[in-house]
């Protein structure tokens, strides 16, 4: 059975390479190619437009699929959106079992207001500084060299390889975004890091907190996040 893994904001595929490593005797798991965002729309009108994609490709019977059931989740952005696609795919007769939310929240309204304000502010910009962003991991690529670490040198890829004016895009349906957490008829399973400056985890109500651990969870502290989606597959 898949589990659909969608990747933040600014990230690409290799996000979860360690998940797709670990967990392949249980899950396959499967990170869904971007849909681009188009200006304007909002943080719920583009998670339908991406699900309506991801089912096209994975579940569409006229497509010769045979699959009707998985998983869905993601880290930060991912995990904004993996609830609105997951309830998409049911509404088309898919069976999601479940969804996981890493490093992420349920709502807008769990935005804190000072990040919203900072984010807002970068918006203002050409590209929302996208772009001195992209050169910056490009300098520190060039300059640490062989010292950096995997850790490093998978984010600074990430923001490398991660187009401009999506990143930009994105960033403006998330400062826009006030939806209250919604219910959905399929488990949420939520993992955040205590010490996440990004989405600090006094705004939202995981289920489980890693002591300790930043935002990128799935690089950060790999073990904790393959035990947690595990052990709520198993």
């Amino acid at each position: 059975m898949k589990l659909l893994l969608f990747p933040g904001l600014g990230c690409t595929e290799d996000l979860f390479v360690l998940q797709k490593q670990a967990l392949g005797d249980v899950v396959d798991v499967v990170v869904p190619n971007w849909t681009e965002p188009v200006k304007g729309e909002t943080l719920k009108e583009f998670a339908l437009r991406w699900a309506a994609d991801v089912y096209k490709q994975y579940f569409d019977p006229e497509n010769g699929a045979e699959e009707n059931a998985c998983y869905v989740g993601g880290l930060s952005f991912g995990g904004m959106v993996a609830p609105i696609i997951g309830g998409y795919l049911l509404e088309h007769g898919v069976d999601v079992k479940g969804c996981f939310l890493l490093a992420s929240i349920r709502g807008g309204t769990e935005i804190p207001a000072f990040s919203r304000f900072l984010w807002k502010l970068s918006c203002l910009s050409p590209n929302g500084n996208w772009k001195l962003v992209t050169l910056w991991a490009r300098f520190t690529k060039w300059i640490r060299g062989k010292r950096i670490s995997f850790l490093a040198q998978n984010v600074l890829n990430q923001l490398i390889d991660s187009p401009v004016q999506r990143s930009h895009n994105v960033l403006k349906m998330i400062c826009a975004w006030r939806d209250q957490p919604e219910d959905y008829p399929f488990p949420i399973w939520h993992l955040h890091g205590s010490a996440d400056r990004l989405l600090p985890v006094r705004y939202t109500h995981p289920d489980k907190i890693v002591k300790g651990a930043g935002h990128v969870l799935t690089l950060l502290c790999p073990e904790e996040v393959n035990h947690f989606i595990r052990q709520r597959i198993a």
